[in-house]
């Protein structure tokens, strides 16, 4: 998936998770959107995933194959370049690289965004440094009571106004100086939100979504995600205090809430803070909290499982279905080609049917070059000629053999490798019925002898090669047309 392709799919991935927000937020476990988010982390930052007949780029797929197969005959291809020039146009391409004024803006975009953050992150870190560990009894004991395999320090700074916590391998939860270590309940209420933030590694998802804003920048929905992601962090932070000190404490850790938001300061990004935007809908997401139900986490279990298989899955092919080839196809092998009858796509095989790749007529001049020259001279041809005259079924071999069309052991070892293939295609497409009727042309280049075979609808259409005629071939090659 190239970069375009990873951002389309993970903005409407964002839309979908936005929308069931909206309308879930109060009724489902925090912790079920973030893993939403997680995933749509994955689509806007994996060049790959996985496929899906359920994901909606399968439904949109066969709706933009089946429109053009009603409007028209045949689908409407690119022009098609013989396989010596595509080459050479790649060497020269690879030769002489340069960037598009798009790509340079997007990577001047990315790397002013990334070295915002660290400017940022790095003055608030040597803020910190300035600060002084906490002493009080209480913090102590709270310390020893809440044990990491990471070491795990509380600190106390007079330049922050709310507590928050920093750093990964060696987290620090900071409060202000002011803090009112007296009132141990609030205090509990605040270190255990932090601490839960050290526990999850909400540190690490942060960076990963700062990383996710710096590549997708000028995507809007992906700054909407960066915002509602951190929110659903400190919501899930503050359902788990909830569920750990009872759900009957809601209105005392929410009032808790309420006089830090009174003291918050200035927001530093890649950090958590036990107060952040949207208070609002904070407490009223606190004051709302349930005991977990096995319903509700059927629930939540579903949706992300239905959301994550409609919006961030690929679309999906048949099992055997294999990219194709890096590299153009050469050697002496049997190339067939058949229209499916369900989504009018064309498909191809090249190794007796053992797997088969989807295919357009720029795509078979690209990998399956055949002579390279002359109007009937490319595999390309033979795919527009399937799509323009309705051919379902093509086969096409190549031999260094002058005589190979007629030695016998060629021609039968041939017939019995194409009635291998025709089995093969109609297990994958039972309503497949390739018509007995077929006319054959036999071309040659220099000491290669090129066959194709065509299953036509009826034996009367016309399935000769362009041109109709060896003048329209250069006077290296040469054709016969026959119908057996």
């Amino acid at each position: 998936m190239s970069l375009l392709q990873m951002n389309a799919a993970g903005a409407i991935m964002i839309l979908a998770i936005t929308v069931i927000r909206a309308l879930a937020l109060e009724r489902l476990p925090k912790c079920t959107f973030l893993v939403l988010w997680g995933v749509a982390l994955a689509r806007l930052l994996l060049p790959f995933s996985l496929p899906s007949p359920l994901s909606v780029y399968t439904l949109l797929g066969a709706q933009a194959v089946d429109a053009p197969s009603q409007a028209a005959p045949g689908l409407q291809l690119l022009p098609l370049v013989p396989a010596g020039q595509a080459a050479a146009g790649a060497e020269a391409a690879s030769a002489s690289p340069s960037l598009s004024p798009w790509a340079m803006v997007w990577a001047a975009g990315t790397v002013l965004l990334a070295l915002a953050l660290t400017v940022i992150y790095w003055r608030c870190r040597r803020e910190f440094r300035a600060s002084l560990p906490v002493e009080a009894p209480f913090a102590v004991r709270w310390l020893a009571g809440h044990r990491l395999r990471r070491s795990l320090a509380i600190r106390q700074c007079d330049r922050i106004s709310t507590p928050l916590t920093y750093g990964l391998l060696r987290p620090v939860i900071l409060v202000p100086k002011s803090a009112d270590w007296s009132d141990e309940e609030a205090m509990s209420y605040v270190l255990t939100h932090e601490y839960v933030h050290v526990r999850r590694l909400d540190g690490a998802a942060k960076l990963v979504l700062a990383a996710a804003l710096c590549l997708h920048w000028w995507n809007p929905l992906v700054w909407v995600m960066y915002v509602l992601a951190n929110r659903d962090l400190e919501l899930s932070c503050d359902e788990a205090v909830v569920r750990e000190f009872g759900v009957e404490t809601r209105a005392v850790y929410a009032r808790t809430l309420i006089r830090m938001e009174e003291n918050r300061s200035h927001r530093i990004p890649l950090v958590s803070h036990f107060s952040k935007n949207a208070t609002e809908e904070r407490i009223r997401a606190i004051m709302k909290i349930r005991r977990t139900t096995v319903l509700t986490l059927v629930l939540a279990c579903l949706l992300v499982l239905g959301t994550g298989t409609v919006f961030a899955t690929s679309p999906w092919t048949e099992d055997d279905l294999v990219p194709l080839p890096t590299e153009p196809v050469t050697g002496e092998y049997l190339f067939a080609a058949y229209v499916d009858p369900d989504d009018g796509g064309i498909y191809c095989t090249w190794d007796d049917g053992e797997t088969f790749s989807q295919v357009t007529a720029a795509d078979a001049e690209l990998f399956f070059p055949a002579c390279g020259v002359g109007v009937w001279g490319t595999y390309g041809d033979v795919i527009d000629t399937i799509q323009r005259q309705g051919c379902p079924l093509v086969f096409t071999y190549g031999s260094t053999n002058p005589d190979a069309t007629s030695d016998p052991e060629f021609t039968t070892a041939m017939a019995l490798r194409q009635n291998a293939i025709r089995e093969k295609i109609m297990e994958r497409e039972p309503g497949f019925v390739p018509d007995p009727a077929v006319t054959q042309f036999e071309m040659r280049d220099g000491d290669t002898t090129y066959l194709v075979i065509m299953s036509a609808p009826d034996s009367e259409a016309d399935t000769s090669p362009v041109g109709n005629s060896p003048d329209a071939f250069p006077p290296e090659i040469t054709w016969s047309s026959s119908t057996p």
